[in-house]
């Protein structure tokens, strides 16, 4: 519809300039393919930039992101930390939506190992204490070139 290409511009403008309210709704029209083409790479990097300023709706978007593989790489212990933080601020879908998360399996972030008793000990990361590494190789490239560093806090 043309009222949403146009509500979409000017979300577009607002987000640029740090509007959090704009970067979750235009994160919304991404996902949704509302007034602009469907981009789940580009919803998870909106909502992303608004969960981190304390959107509580956007927190938990990004949870559904990582848990459905949607946009990003599946990842259950971030779909975790991003409905906890969005549960924290009492959104009872975030608190339903951890309950309803498998067990994580503990594999490094970057290159995928498994943990193993005696074979591979995973550390977390000493910032986020939620993504875990099998190595300090391995985690300095996940910070540069994987993306960590913008979801690390």
């Amino acid at each position: 519809m043309k009222h949403h290409a146009l509500a979409a511009r000017w979300f577009q403008k607002a987000a640029e300039q740090g509007c959090v309210e704009a970067q979750y709704n235009l994160g919304n029209m991404h996902d949704q393919e509302q007034g602009v083409k469907q981009d789940d790479a580009e919803a998870v990097r909106l909502y992303h930039k608004a969960a981190e300023q304390g959107c509580v709706e956007a927190q938990f978007n990004l949870g559904v992101s990582y848990a459905n593989g949607q946009g990003v790489k599946q990842n259950y212990a971030l779909a975790s930390r991003w409905y906890r933080k969005a549960a924290e601020r009492g959104l009872q879908e975030s608190k339903d939506a951890l309950s309803n998360l498998p067990p994580c399996p503990q594999v490094c972030a970057n290159c995928g190992v498994v943990e193993k008793t005696g074979a591979v000990i995973l550390k977390p990361c000493g910032r986020c204490k939620v993504v875990k590494y099998c190595g300090k190789v391995c985690q300095m490239q996940h910070w540069k070139d994987g993306g960590h560093q913008s979801t690390c806090k």
